[in-house]
């Protein structure tokens, strides 16, 4: 007598949606705190700060270069802006309008990098748990399925969007709004590894799970 196959509790398909849609919200926001944190560390936040002041802070008619502008930048990755600000100027009021101005590269810190580091750590434990999730309630080659799923949903836009911005922005003079070549292509350089990887995971568990289908035949 063949018994008959046992069928898994409905709420199990509906734990593994949940799973997976908090898993594509999460490993995004991971993806993404992953390229900011390769983004903040030294070599690269100090580039970026160098072109974003020559590119938005430098007045085009005033004799300053923008070797000058860096060198004067140079500091803020390890003192912060306070520290540019009180080397500006010996006015509080000048201090807080200079601060002010340089207020988007704050992200561009060593202290940021680490609130970065922190934050992917917390990022993690919870992709783990939700991807141990989705894995459990998924079924046979369904484990590997869903979890190639989730990361080529991901992966793949991000990995395509860096590519524009590395190679148009190197070659063709792309610009987005006022974002020129030099910032479009540092930025690629920290994003992109992060998602390829992720893009080259899903593709290898999409096809193992392939491969394994057609063993089990």
């Amino acid at each position: 007598m063949i018994e008959a196959k046992k069928s898994r509790p409905y709420w199990h398909v509906d734990a593994k949606w949940i799973c997976g849609l908090l898993l594509v919200v999460m490993l995004g926001a991971g993806l993404f705190a992953v390229g900011l944190y390769r983004l903040t560390e030294r070599s690269s936040a100090q580039a970026l700060t160098g072109a974003i002041a020559t590119t938005f802070f430098i007045n085009p008619n005033a004799d300053v270069s923008a070797n000058e502008v860096r060198h004067k930048l140079q500091p803020l990755y390890d003192q912060g802006l306070g520290a540019i600000a009180e080397t500006a100027s010996p006015d509080p009021k000048k201090q807080a309008e200079i601060t002010k101005q340089l207020r988007p590269l704050a992200l561009l810190t060593n202290d940021a990098h680490s609130l970065v580091y922190k934050i992917i750590l917390g990022i993690s434990i919870a992709t783990l748990i939700l991807t141990g999730g989705l894995i459990f309630f998924s079924r046979r080659f369904g484990k590997l399925v869903s979890v190639g799923v989730v990361l080529l949903v991901l992966a793949l836009p991000g990995t395509l969007l860096f590519l524009t911005f590395q190679s148009g922005g190197a070659t063709n003079g792309m610009h987005i709004g006022s974002i020129g070549p030099p910032i479009l292509t540092l930025i690629a350089s920290a994003f992109l590894p992060g998602y390829a990887i992720a893009l080259a995971m899903a593709a290898g568990l999409l096809v193992l799970s392939g491969v394994l289908k057609l063993i089990r035949r």
